[in-house]
């Protein structure tokens, strides 16, 4: 197929991205190296606070040397419940990530716990700044009437990365720099295993001191099912996915103070459109125009 477009010439790069309807939204994976070490939330004790509620505050012991993580239960929205803080009892996922059990509110909807963490000097509460914090979520799964997701909030700065060969899930950058992710294919995968890359995405952050998360359901028949979540404070590499169209040829010519965009592809699959942005330094883009 070949795809004519013109645009002002008010640009000097252009980015031309494809977005496939199974892979949803298109992200820009950055590869990080695996992390013999990373952060462990293996051992805690309530500090403040009514347990498992609102306000509960608890002390993850030596997270990394000489740092202690605390984690509050900032707010629970539409009637979640968490129903344990940190549940390593039935054997599944890793004892080294922070694994919440929260109960779906009931409703049709999103429901969530919201929680704060804050990296603190060992057995105080003065804040330490990490130089680099990966936090990735395992298991983002569900089935056709309940569907999880997870928001990480590092703030300005952060990047993302997850695996788009077969994803299961959708990740997207909110307008205040977190990261959203949620199950979009809605089967039930066994267990919770690093090895399931299309169910799990990282984000990164240097010079870190606390941020937020929030983990929840997404439902369209009322549900009160209790599902285990995974956070797991490690970075991880994911192998480098091949684009569904391919691309034989692409021109910009200026014509008239407009710039005309031509190019060709010798395959397309299951490819929704095109998006072509535009920058004027090369870093930071926006959208110009979208073609069906």
């Amino acid at each position: 197929m070949k795809t004519f477009l013109h645009f002002k010439q008010t640009f000097l790069n252009v980015a031309l991205l494809f977005t496939g309807i199974a892979s949803g939204v298109l992200a820009k994976a950055q590869s990080l190296p695996v992390l013999s070490e990373g952060l462990k939330f293996d051992n805690f004790q309530m500090i403040a606070g009514t347990n498992l509620q609102i306000g509960a505050s608890y002390r993850f012991l030596d997270v990394t040397t000489n740092v202690d993580a605390i984690v509050t239960i900032d707010s629970l929205v539409n009637g979640a419940k968490v129903n344990k803080i940190d549940d390593n009892g039935n054997g599944v996922g890793y004892i080294a990530a922070f694994q919440p059990a929260i109960q779906s509110g009931n409703i049709i909807g999103n429901s969530y716990a919201v929680f704060s963490l804050q990296f603190v000097q060992k057995n105080t509460l003065t804040p330490v700044i990490l130089q680099s914090v990966n936090a990735t979520a395992l298991d983002l799964d569900g089935g056709s009437n309940l569907k999880e997701f997870v928001e990480i909030g590092y703030g300005e700065g952060a990047t993302m990365s997850y695996w788009m060969g077969s994803p299961d899930i959708q990740v997207t950058q909110l307008p205040s720099n977190a990261f959203f992710g949620r199950n979009v294919l809605g089967i039930e995968r066994n267990g919770i295993d690093t090895s399931s890359l299309a169910n799990m995405f990282t984000a990164t952050k240097n010079d870190v001191t606390s941020f937020v998360v929030k983990y929840g359901t997404i439902t369209t028949n009322r549900s009160a099912a209790t599902r285990q979540f995974s956070l797991y404070m490690k970075g991880f590499t994911y192998p480098p996915s091949t684009l569904p169209v391919s691309l034989t040829a692409f021109s910009a010519s200026l014509n008239n103070n407009k710039v005309d965009l031509t190019w060709s592809t010798a395959s397309e699959i299951n490819v929704s459109h095109f998006v072509v942005e535009k920058s004027t330094d090369g870093t930071n883009y926006n959208d110009a125009g979208i073609v069906f």
